[in-house]
């Protein structure tokens, strides 16, 4: 996912991208209390799809935070994912990077 993280950062973002700062002796517990840091220091989370459940678990837990989440589909359809899963409908926006407009 490293496009997308780029992508983000062209048009502006700072991003927290996980894989860049993990280190090997890391517990789960240490991770989960880091992305829960960030997650908390954040003023809006871009979930991009398609995902693993740990990245829709984060989502759902910023959305529970009050933060926006945006769902970014980096391949696919918005309106497939939509009609797969009606909690995409939870978050504040869902489109293409064709559609982002930041």
């Amino acid at each position: 996912m490293d496009e997308v993280h780029d992508f983000l950062q062209k048009i502006g973002y700072l991003t927290h991208d996980p894989r860049r700062w993990h280190k090997d002796k890391d517990t789960t517990e240490d991770i989960a209390r880091k992305d829960l840091a960030h997650l908390r220091s954040s003023d809006a989370v871009v979930l991009t799809l398609p995902s693993g459940n740990s990245s829709h678990i984060e989502a759902g837990l910023a959305k529970g935070l009050g933060l926006p989440v945006y769902v970014l589909c980096w391949t696919g359809n918005p309106e497939a994912y939509m009609e797969e899963d009606a909690m995409y409908h939870w978050f504040d926006w869902m489109g293409t990077k064709e559609d982002w407009n930041g």
